[in-house]
């Protein structure tokens, strides 16, 4: 749907009414002239006062509902509680995050979510339930299962299922590679890996004096059965020590590490004084009046 509204569905085990609501567009409200200067959280409660407008209000669409008929909420909507594939909760102010009163509206006997990639489930009664894509599209999403739900919705009630797909796989081959012959650790680990039609990316840890005998053919030759190679990355082990002048930075205290920094980035005089008196507050664990801009 382009914009909500309430389907009405015949099917062969009787009618069912679904409640569209698609992706939420900010920008529409940032692009008018009455909302120009408002901060990003004062836009999203703008959105989020117009959905339940739209939803719960005087005439929103539950009140258009019959009664004794099966009702879907369909919804392309971040929930609170939500998580992303990469595990990280959902932040508030990056998408408009409804909230659980919303999607908790006895009016609903089933939600069901599109938006967040991972599947899950967030809330029992109704069921609220995210199906999740049915392929992977990143390494953040490499251990999800992926598939699709099939629901059987009833006034009152409704009852879910998980249905696994064969999605395809992505793979990530981590090496220690800091032997005599790191390209050989390299393809051994691979070859102990089961990458055969999957996206697949090696990540390897080497040293600085190991890293000019990885062979990056070689490691292609053995990454031949993968669908797709996404990357060969090289994290390599590198011995500095961070000097300030002609003192090594482990040797200096707080307060003269930071003095040395504060001149070799060329800092005002007068700004690295402030400065200098405000962390020495801090490294002696006191508490400071805020710091004046200039």
């Amino acid at each position: 749907a382009r914009k909500p509204r309430v389907f009405r569905i015949k099917t062969h085990s009787g009618p069912i009414q679904v409640v569209a609501l698609p992706w939420i567009v900010r920008s529409l409200l940032l692009t008018r002239e009455e909302h120009k200067g408002k901060s990003l959280p004062e836009i999203n409660d703008l959105i989020l006062e117009r959905v339940t407008n739209i939803l719960e209000g005087e005439d929103g669409l539950i009140s258009v509902l019959e009664r004794d008929v099966p009702t879907v909420l369909a919804a392309h909507a971040t929930v609170q509680g939500a998580v992303y594939g990469s595990e990280r909760s959902v932040m508030l102010g990056q998408d408009v995050v409804l909230p659980p009163s919303l999607v908790r509206n006895p009016a609903w006997d089933y939600v069901a979510l599109g938006h967040v990639h991972k599947h899950q489930a967030l809330y029992d009664d109704p069921p609220v339930v995210y199906a999740g894509s049915i392929e992977r599209i990143d390494f953040g999403e490499e251990k999800e299962d992926k598939g699709f739900v099939v629901a059987e919705v009833e006034r009152g009630e409704a009852t879910w299922q998980f249905r696994r797909l064969d999605a395809r796989r992505f793979v990530t081959v981590r090496v220690e590679a800091t032997g005599d012959d790191p390209t050989a650790q390299v393809v051994n680990a691979i070859a102990q890996t089961d990458v055969a039609d999957a996206v697949v990316r090696v990540l390897i840890h080497t040293t600085a004096d190991r890293e000019p005998l990885i062979r990056d053919d070689e490691i292609r030759r053995a990454l031949r059965p993968a669908f797709h190679v996404a990357a060969i990355a090289r994290e390599v082990e590198r011995n500095v020590r961070l000097r300030l002048g002609q003192v090594a930075v482990e040797e200096m205290s707080p307060h003269e590490a930071l003095a040395r920094y504060l001149q070799a980035k060329q800092t005002p005089p007068e700004r690295a004084e402030v400065l200098l008196r405000y962390a020495e507050h801090i490294f002696q664990g006191e508490e400071t009046e805020p710091l004046l801009e200039n």
